[in-house]
């Protein structure tokens, strides 16, 4: 049967009406960042703190998602600046102090201390974290569900530790022995050890290297590895995070295998 065309003209402009409605919802959508998907925003960079923070010209701070520099002391606590702490912060400075850049956020968008979590962007494409990781001027994290550019950064990590570069031909990030960990190596270390046996609690799996010192992975944080827990026990690894002490113990939280030198 023909249709004629003034038939025609509702259902046309009913779907015009369903296709701008549909574009509005999708435009939010990605404006909310709801689901997890990251968004992108232009910004400018007013200071950097360290090596892997900076202050932006509206006064948030960012820290950047996937990499992990040196500390720099701070003098209130007496701490003196880890090595090439400063080298880092000077490169970063030289990247984006006083630039526009593109902040890429994450599915999880601040961390606990409120800093903003994102990946910065230069304005000729090239990725911030990736360039300090490819001078050696840090070290990669993998921190659930913040991973979208974990495979970029471990392929940078990768080419500056095959040619010694930066933190990776420093004696002091040599990884330490598990047994050899003392309560005042708190702070981030790379730590070398055996998985002797597995423990459990209704949050964490704790894969035990010393009887002072386990890897903590969150229960959901799991689904990132291929083994179950007890096929990991007598594997060697080299666990990389924050060292922290809970009452006689030490304990480094991993949620994933990059952490602990897991290759997939």
């Amino acid at each position: 049967m023909a249709v004629s065309r003034s038939q025609g003209a509702p259902c046309t402009g009913a779907l015009l009406f369903f296709c701008v409605l549909a574009l509005a919802s999708l435009t939010a959508w990605n404006e909310s960042g709801a689901a997890g998907r990251a968004t992108t925003q232009a910004v400018r960079v007013a200071d950097v703190v360290d090596g892997d923070t900076v202050i932006l010209s509206d006064r948030r701070h960012v820290r950047l998602i996937g990499i992990n520099a040196p500390e720099t002391g701070k003098r209130k606590r007496g701490s003196v600046d880890q090595p090439l702490a400063r080298a880092a912060q000077t490169y970063l400075r030289e990247l984006v102090a006083g630039k526009g850049v593109r902040l890429e956020l994450g599915p999880e968008r601040h961390d606990r201390y409120g800093r903003t979590l994102a990946h910065l962007w230069l304005p000729d494409g090239r990725n911030v974290q990736e360039l300090l990781l490819a001078r050696g001027l840090a070290a990669v994290v993998a921190i659930p569900p913040n991973i979208g550019q974990l495979k970029r950064y471990q392929g940078a990590e990768r080419r500056a530790r095959a040619n010694h570069l930066g933190i990776w031909g420093h004696p002091y990030y040599t990884p330490i022995a598990a047994a050899q960990l003392q309560a005042k190596d708190r702070g981030f270390r790379f730590v070398h050890g055996r998985i002797r046996k597995i423990r459990r609690s209704r949050k964490y799996i704790y894969l035990e290297l010393s009887p002072s010192l386990s890897v903590m992975v969150p229960r959901g944080d799991w689904a990132y590895f291929r083994e179950s827990p007890e096929d990991l026990v007598g594997r060697e690894i080299t666990v990389r995070g924050w060292v922290t002490r809970y009452q006689d113990s030490l304990r480094i939280r991993a949620g994933h295998p990059a952490m602990l030198g897991l290759v997939y």
